[in-house]
């Protein structure tokens, strides 16, 4: 054979043999790889599918889908270890969660998400990659709360989300409910995003008050003289009012596995919440006048409410791509319904730890 038949025959086989290597490759959806665009841009990930029209490549951050007739090449990543390394541990499937409140970004589909904390434990499930369903409760079952969200993308890095949250009020508050439409929006990716959510929905307490029952006369033993007393008996009576709700959640990364999270709300008050009209309640209480306490009751028509301010700031540890731990201090304004007032902060007396597992 000639010299040069032998170097063709050697170029038709590599030739031949890389081919088969990129078609193999992009075939395998365990391998990384590069796409080399027209333009020389590169993306490294995980292809997830390739057909005719498009190639769907998951990435650090998230999916992305390259048309066909802009795509070069397509190849073995040359640096496969830090890609595989930076997809699994920089691939966040908690981006979405900041502690106590959720944004708007979709996730893979029949996916659960479980959130462990020493006092709470929430569960989420993706029935789809856009529509979830939750359902969260304390050690106690006070509150119990369930949700639900549907989201809406309009662009690779801003996305919308409709849903709501009921709450019970359990073990400790069996009377106690509040129920509430939501709307989110989350601009970023899952490693760096942020949040804003609001509502508007109502809720329902018991709320214990002096009813007046009526009036007996009797003789003070001490000065003869008829006197008039007040009879009052202490009831439960059902509030319902009109709450708003607004939250921020703000998450970004500062390493491959170390990630700063805020998570903040705010449950506002709904002024004098009105006692029924057909009785007649009391407001018992003491006053001073010239150096003596003199007792007084006067008639009220309304319960004052207070508004409620949670913020959250933690530090997320990445420990896996399917698994993270949260750790940060929790301070708080008011509580959950608001019916005594708390004008100072407070914190809760622990840390706040939360486990968050990939099911």
């Amino acid at each position: 054979m000639k010299p040069t038949h032998v170097i063709i025959a050697v170029l038709i086989s590599l030739c031949s043999a890389s081919a088969l290597f990129a078609q193999e490759v992009s075939n395998d959806t365990t391998k990384v790889v590069e796409i080399e665009k027209n333009d020389r841009t590169i993306i490294v990930g995980r292809i997830i599918s390739n057909d005719a029209k498009e190639v769907v490549i998951l990435t650090a951050g998230g999916h992305l889908y390259v048309p066909k007739h802009e795509i070069r090449r397509i190849g073995a990543s040359t640096a496969a270890p830090q890609a595989m390394q930076y997809e699994e541990m920089g691939q966040a499937p908690f981006g979405s969660y900041y502690g106590f409140t959720q944004g708007a970004l979709p996730h893979e589909a029949q996916q659960g998400h479980l959130q462990i904390t020493p006092v709470s434990t929430d569960f989420e499930l993706y029935l789809t990659d856009r529509f979830s369903v939750g359902i969260m409760a304390s050690v106690i079952a006070a509150p119990i709360i369930g949700r639900t969200s549907y989201t809406f993308s309009s662009s690779d890095d801003l996305h919308l989300a409709v849903g709501g949250f009921a709450a019970w009020g359990g073990s400790v508050a069996r009377n106690n409910a509040i129920m509430m439409p939501t709307i989110s929006v989350t601009k970023g990716d899952s490693r760096n995003n942020v949040s804003f959510s609001a509502g508007f929905g109502y809720s329902t307490f018991m709320q214990s008050a002096n009813r007046f029952e009526g009036e007996f006369e009797r003789v003070d033993y001490r000065t003869g003289e008829l006197v008039k007393d007040t009879i009052t008996s202490s009831v439960d009576v059902r509030l319902n009012t009109a709450r708003a709700w607004l939250s921020v959640g703000f998450i970004t990364e500062i390493s491959n596995t170390i990630s700063l999270v805020l998570d903040a709300f705010y449950i506002s008050d709904a002024g004098s919440a009105k006692l029924p009209t057909n009785q007649t309640f009391l407001e018992e209480d003491y006053k001073i006048v010239d150096g003596e306490h003199i007792f007084q009751r006067s008639v009220v028509t309304g319960v004052q409410t207070y508004p409620t301010i949670i913020i959250s700031p933690s530090i997320r540890w990445k420990m896996s791509a399917r698994s993270s731990l949260q750790f940060g201090f929790t301070g708080y304004k008011g509580n959950f319904l608001n019916l005594e007032d708390n004008s100072n902060w407070s914190s809760f007396p622990i840390p706040m730890v939360q486990w968050f597992m990939k099911l």
